[in-house]
């Protein structure tokens, strides 16, 4: 039996009652709750990856639209060399 530190009748009575019940009334009791807890936290679960997942998808999907349709941005450094026609040392 649990010690009880609140000296008020009705949590004593509760206390009491729950005291005499049986092994298997906290296994009927307990048992659901366990899976139920656990099949709430698995389905949310597979629901956040759910969405994450199509998330990514939409935001690949349109970047990749966006890329396929955005003109090419030409800032004249494309495809140059720099050449040295000379080369001078100096010596300090």
């Amino acid at each position: 039996m649990l010690n009880m530190f609140i000296h008020s009748p009705h949590l004593q009575a509760w206390h009491s009652r729950l005291a005499r019940m049986p092994r298997w009334g906290w296994i009927v009791i307990g048992v659901p709750i366990v899976v139920i807890g656990g099949a709430v936290l698995l389905f949310a679960l597979l629901v956040g990856l759910a969405l994450f997942a199509a998330v990514g998808a939409i935001r690949f999907f349109t970047s990749s639209v966006r890329r396929m349709f955005a003109r090419p941005v030409d800032d004249g450094r494309r495809n140059v060399r720099i050449m040295v026609h000379s080369a001078r040392v100096l010596d300090p």
